[in-house]
């Protein structure tokens, strides 16, 4: 069972909001917010980082927080002024009460 106090750090889920822009073409770089929670942040240490780049390529960053429908690789997580691409989301328990994104960060 998942303990609330091991979700201490606010995130905010992004997916790309479908607007259109004058011309009627899809908006990129428009994204809204789908759900603010509290998750674990934890920049992925070398061996981990090994670990987790044999499932995902340059995964740096694991997200450890309550299930949330609906999330997926198309998604971003906003943790403070980082902005992170969901590389993998994952269930593993397979019990949709946790998940776990592995995630890259955005280069500005």
């Amino acid at each position: 069972m998942a303990r609330s106090a091991k979700y201490r750090h606010p995130i905010t889920i992004l997916q790309q909001a479908g607007t259109l822009d004058d011309l009627g073409q899809k908006r990129q770089n428009n994204w809204t917010t789908k759900v603010a929670t509290l998750a674990d942040v934890a920049e992925l240490s070398g061996a981990e980082r090994e670990k987790a780049n044999q499932v995902v390529a340059s995964a740096s960053w694991k997200i450890e927080m309550r299930w949330v429908p609906g999330v997926t690789e198309k998604m971003r997580v906003m943790h403070g002024d980082r902005t992170l691409e969901i590389l993998a989301a994952m269930d593993p328990t397979q019990r949709r009460r946790e998940m776990v994104l592995l995630c890259g960060e955005v280069k500005r």
